[in-house]
């Protein structure tokens, strides 16, 4: 996607609209492999606080999945407490 970044910001705006969660972060004087750069320790935290941010630790069946996607009730004891938004995009804009 490239551009020094314009590429991805524009790809991540697009995942945006689309409603797709997305986070950008752009690393200063990283460049590929930014997991094995100067700023690694700074981008697997951003992993781990993306991960921890949109990862749902309630076990789900496949039928709590369909009645989700479906729109249709489901007999999941835990529906009315879980609290998970409509939308996963994130306000974090680095």
């Amino acid at each position: 996607v490239g551009d020094y970044g314009k590429g991805a910001k524009k790809l991540c705006d697009m995942y945006r609209s689309l409603d797709i969660t997305c986070e950008f972060h752009l690393y200063e004087g990283a460049r590929h492999e930014i997991a094995f750069d100067h700023c690694a320790d700074r981008v697997r935290e951003d992993i781990v606080d993306f991960f921890d941010k949109f990862i749902i630790f309630h076990q789900t069946t496949i039928d709590e999945l369909y009645a989700d996607v479906s729109g249709t009730s489901s007999d999941d004891p835990y529906s009315d407490d879980r609290d998970v938004p409509n939308s996963y995009a994130s306000e974090n804009r680095d």
